[in-house]
Formats: C-alpha cells, sequence, structure tokens
C-alpha cells in the first residue's frame, strides 16, 4: 500500500500530480490539518488509521508497557505497517520497519516520489519503533518507543528446547498469515531459493493449509537452478516449482525502471531487486508473495560475522548482527515493499516479526554461531527447521549472497560494462530526480 500524509493543504495542480503519481483515483482521509491519500482503503480506528495490515487484525497499538513475552509484542504490534494517531498528532512506524517511511517539509510517505511532488528535495526516512510527535510544522520529536529490544542475552536452556518453542510459535503466526491471505482468490507463491529460509517458508505455508507455489528466479546454470530444483524434489513440489530463467544481460529500460521503483542508485541495492522485480511483474495482480527475509541477519547467517568474531571477538559479532537486524529497514524492507506495492502484491515475511527478534535478542550468540570456524552457522533456525521436518540436505546445505546465486549483479555489470556501472546507475537516479523537480517550474 503507498500513501501521503500530508499537513500542508495542496494546490489543484500538485493534488493532481498525486492523483497521476498513484495511477488510481486515491483513497482521501481528511482530518484537522492533515490529508492522507493512500492507493487502497486504509483500516480506522477511533485515535486513527492504519496504513498496511497488522497480522493480528485488532489494530489496537500501545506504546512500550511490560509486555510479558514475546507473543504479547506481536499480538499488540506484529504486522507491515504505519499508525496515524491523529488523537495525538503522532505516527508510529511498525518496530522493524517493514513499511516504509520518509518525511519532507510538508509531508510523510511510502516513497520519495510523492513528497518530490510536494517540492521536498531531500526526504529521508524515518526511524521505526519510535512514537513520533509531529509538530505544527511538520517536525518530529520522539516521544516514546513501541517495543525495547533487549540487548544482553540471557544464557538458559538448551538450544532444542528454544528451537521447539519458536518453531511452534512460526506455525502459530503463520496461521495467522494465512487468515488474511485466504481471503479472496489469491495465489501464493514463495520466493524460493532452495536454501532453508525459503524451504522452511514453503513448508509452514504448506502445513497451515495454503497451496504455496514456489518460484525460483536465477541465470540457466546459476547456483540458485540447480538447489532450488533439488529442494524442491525433496519437498515434493517439483510439479508446482517455477523457474524463470534470467538473460545474459537486462535492458537499460528495466534497470532505470528498477532504480526509480527503490529510489537508489547502489549497485548492491539495484543487483537484489532484479529476482524480485521480474518475478513481481511475472506474478502480480493482488497475489501474495511469502520470503524467507530476515533469517539471515537475526540467526548470524552472513560470512562477515565469523570475520568479525575471529577479528574483533564475541561480543562484536554480536552487535553486528543486532544492527543489522535493526538496520534492515533501509537495506532490505524498504526495497522489497517498493517492489511490492508497484506490482500489487500482497507481502509477508513469515520468519521475523517484533515478538521472534525480542526473543532470539535474548538468547546467546552460541544459538547462531558456534566458534570461529563455523562455516554453517544460524544454528537455531536450522534446529527449528528439524523441528518442522525439513529434509537435512535442505537445512544443511551452504548459502550464497543471492546477487551471487541468482547471477543478477552480472546482468547489470554486462549490460552497462564494469567500469561504469555505478556511475551509470547514479545518472539514471539523478534523470529521476530531476524529472520531478523540472515540473516544479520555478
Amino acid at each position: 500500500m503507498r500513501y501521503l500524509l500530508t499537513w500542508t493543504k495542496l494546490g489543484r495542480d500538485i493534488e493532481e500530480r498525486v492523483y497521476r503519481e498513484f495511477g488510481v483515483e486515491p483513497y482521501i482521509h481528511r482530518e484537522g490539518r492533515y490529508t492522507l491519500y493512500t492507493d487502497k482503503p486504509p483500516i480506522e480506528d477511533v485515535n486513527g488509521i492504519l496504513v498496511g495490515v497488522k497480522t493480528h487484525r485488532d489494530t489496537r497499538i500501545v506504546e512500550n508497557v511490560s509486555y510479558q513475552d514475546y507473543k504479547e509484542i506481536d499480538e499488540v504490534l506484529d504486522g507491515r505497517y504505519v499508525y496515524i494517531d491523529f488523537l495525538r498528532d503522532a505516527i508510529y512506524r511498525d518496530p522493524l520497519g517493514l513499511k516504509p517511511a520518509y518525511i519532507g517539509v510538508n509531508g510523510i510517505a511510502s516513497d520519495k516520489r510523492l513528497l518530490w511532488i510536494l517540492r521536498n528535495r531531500t526526504p529521508y526516512s524515518i526511524p521505526p519503533n519510535y512514537i513520533w510527535s509531529i509538530g505544527e510544522r511538520g517536525n518530529l520529536d520522539p516521544v516514546g518507543k513501541l517495543v525495547s529490544f533487549p540487548s544482553s542475552p540471557e544464557y538458559d536452556g538448551d538450544i532444542e528446547e528454544h528451537a521447539r518453542e519458536i518453531g511452534r510459535y512460526l506455525l502459530y503466526r503463520m496461521r495467522k498469515i494465512a487468515e488474511h491471505v485466504k481471503h479472496g482468490e489469491k495465489r501464493v507463491y514463495i520466493a524460493f531459493s532452495g536454501g532453508v529460509d525459503s524451504s522452511l517458508t514453503y513448508v509452514l505455508a504448506e502445513k497451515t493449509g495454503l497451496k504455496p507455489i514456489p518460484v525460483t528466479v536465477c541465470k540457466k546454470g546459476a547456483y540458485d537452478e540447480k538447489a532450488s530444483l533439488e529442494s524442491a524434489r525433496l519437498l515434493g513440489a517439483t510439479d508446482n516449482h517455477i523457474v524463470m530463467y534470467l538473460d545474459e544481460t537486462i535492458a537499460e529500460e528495466d534497470i532505470r525502471r528498477i532504480v526509480g521503483i527503490v529510489e537508489d542508485p547502489n549497485l548492491m541495492q539495484v543487483s537484489l531487486s532484479i529476482p524480485l522485480y521480474v518475478l513481481a511483474k511475472e506474478v502480480a495482480g493482488g497475489n501474495v508473495l511469502l520470503m524467507g527475509q530476515g533469517s539471515d541477519e537475526l540467526f548470524g547467517g552472513y560470512q562477515k560475522y565469523i570475520d568479525i568474531y575471529r577479528e574483533k571477538g564475541a561480543e562484536d559479532a554480536g552487535k553486528e548482527i543486532r544492527l543489522d537486524v535493526l538496520m534492515s529497514h533501509r537495506f532490505n524492507f524498504s526495497r522489497e515493499d517498493k517492489i511490492a506495492s508497484e506490482y500489487d502484491m500482497d507481502l509477508w515475511y513469515p520468519l521475523i516479526s517484533p515478538g521472534i527478534v525480542y526473543y532470539v535478542f535474548s538468547k546467546p550468540l552460541s544459538f547462531k554461531i558456534k566458534g570461529l570456524d563455523d562455516e554453517t552457522r544460524k544454528w537455531l533456525i536450522r534446529k527449528i527447521s528439524e523441528y518442522i521436518g525439513l529434509p537435512r540436505k535442505i537445512i544443511y546445505r551452504k548459502k550464497k549472497a543471492m546477487q551471487y546465486s541468482s547471477k543478477s549483479q552480472d546482468m547489470l555489470i554486462k549490460t552497462l560494462g564494469k567500469k561504469k556501472v555505478s556511475k551509470t546507475l547514479y545518472h539514471f537516479y539523478l534523470d529521476i530526480v530531476m524529472s520531478y523537480f523540472n515540473e516544479w517550474g520555478d
């Protein structure tokens, strides 16, 4: 869902440009000094409006209180949304920042493009998990937190016990997601690399009564092709499995479009966007996409955590994992939400939630990384996968980064040239930004 909240009355010409940017006639809600534009109906309650979706259907959202456990946190806060509290003149972004929120001098929006239309030159992302009071001139002040995540791990119990606990909870949470998904004639797709995260997502969906379709996007001969075909066979999903093959290059028009959608010229961000962009274009139209995103950060999947462990010690490796989780809204979730919104995909992350993050943050690093030479890593999610019933061959397969395993970064370099790829991406971005600025007529 895309949205624009403004506290400045828009002139007719600006409002018409907002309408054109949405591509549909927006839903409009006026409340005091505020006007909210959305491309889909938001959810109203007595205090304000929820833009997006909560996993639990109750829209009540309260600030940091004495939560009894991680499940209670999710009952109140889990979802991908922005909540606008008109009673308090405040805005809350979901604790993990799954729904983008940018602020300019006279508005808050899901996209920078909507703020460029309002002549906001330098929108910036609002940090999630805070309750932000909106001043008369649109300035934001933090007045509270939604949840305080643990910073010190507890050394209690064994990993098998905790794997069973979270495994049961993931099944429960997927049932809650299924309650949303089963409304209407929607197809359920899985972004499927064949690794432990996407395979676990597939099995969770299947166990809760959904009929998931695994989709792999890669170049022929890429690591993801072999891994996904083998995992689909092991999961009994060969007949449903869709493999979308990428060409050797990607059209400049598509690259420019990706840069415009994700509003970022960074080579890594554009590379990571290609598989999801191709998938979304092919299976768009109100369908559902489940992704295993967030697991690598939360459960310590990346090689860099071992490198930091070796160079600086366990404490620094743990801090890096924590930072990556809390910053994923900038480096992953925002990009994925924008692509999904552009192609009307209903996006869900079954493996990560505020409650799950709260729970895992309280556990020792050994639940993720066992030592300096641990090439397996992600032990807790692998033990969870054993409990859920995944084949061991999938659970303990080595990981490769998506832009390399799908070879999407190779496509960019072959299209634009190794020496000028970053410069060209930046120029694409600059052209897009200036196309909005030039319409100001100043």
